[in-house]
C-alpha cells in the first residue's frame, strides 16, 4: 500500500490497519476524503469515499427569563457551537402550542400567562449537548385600564413637576431684581451713589 497525503497532515497522521487517524484538528480538515485501494499489480480495486465535518462542542448552555405585560414570560436558551438544534420540555413533556407560542426548535420560547412547572431547554449537534432548567416564575398581569393610570399619573407628576420647577425660577429671577433695585436704594449717599443710579437708568 501506498499512502498519500497534503504536506500539511504529514506531522498529525497516522495510517494502520487500512484507518486514516487524523491529530490537532481544525476547521479546515473538513471536506470529502478518498481513499483508493490497489492490488499488488497496481490495479484498482476498490474507492471509499468519506466526509468529515468538524463541528465546535457545545458549550454551557444557560437561561434567562423576561415578563411580558400580560403575564407571558420570555425564555431565551444562550449556548454557543456549530450547528445548534434546540427543544424544549415542561415538566419533562415535549412543549406545546396549548402552553406556549412559537416553534420548538428555536432558541426563543414564549409561555403563555400562569404557565408553572420546570422548563427544560436541550441543545444538540452531531459532536455533544447540553440541558439547563429553570423554575418558571409567576409573572404580574397589568391590565389596559391599569397601564393607562399608570401613565397617566406619570405624564402628571411630570407635569407638575416642570411647572414647579418654573415657578421656582420665575420668584428668584425675581427676588434677584428686587435685591438689586434694593442695593442701589439703600447705597449710602456719596458720589457712588450718583455712578450707580446712572448705570441702573442706562
Amino acid at each position: 500500500w501506498r499512502l498519500k497525503l497534503p504536506q500539511e497532515y504529514e506531522n498529525r497522521s497516522e495510517f494502520f490497519n487500512t484507518s486514516l487517524r487524523l491529530e490537532r484538528l481544525n476547521y479546515n480538515d473538513s471536506g470529502h476524503y478518498q481513499l483508493d485501494i490497489y492490488n499488488f499489480s497496481g490495479t484498482l480495486i476498490r474507492k471509499v469515499k468519506m466526509k468529515l465535518d468538524i463541528q465546535d462542542m457545545i458549550s454551557e448552555s444557560r437561561l434567562s427569563s423576561v415578563c411580558l405585560s400580560h403575564g407571558e414570560i420570555v425564555v431565551t436558551c444562550n449556548a454557543t457551537g456549530d450547528r445548534l438544534r434546540f427543544s424544549w420540555t415542561l415538566n419533562s413533556q415535549i412543549l406545546n402550542r396549548t402552553v406556549a407560542s412559537g416553534e420548538n426548535y428555536s432558541s426563543v420560547s414564549t409561555l403563555k400567562a400562569d404557565v408553572p412547572g420546570v422548563l427544560t431547554c436541550m441543545v444538540q449537534n452531531e459532536v455533544s449537548s447540553s440541558n439547563s432548567t429553570i423554575t418558571l416564575p409567576t409573572c404580574p398581569v397589568f391590565s389596559t385600564l391599569l397601564s393607562f393610570i399608570i401613565v397617566t399619573v406619570a405624564i402628571a407628576l411630570s407635569f407638575g413637576t416642570l411647572l414647579l420647577l418654573i415657578t421656582v425660577i420665575m420668584c428668584i429671577k425675581r427676588r434677584c431684581i428686587k435685591l438689586h433695585i434694593q442695593l442701589h436704594i439703600q447705597s449710602p449717599t456719596t458720589g457712588l451713589y450718583t455712578e450707580v443710579l446712572f448705570n441702573v437708568m442706562k
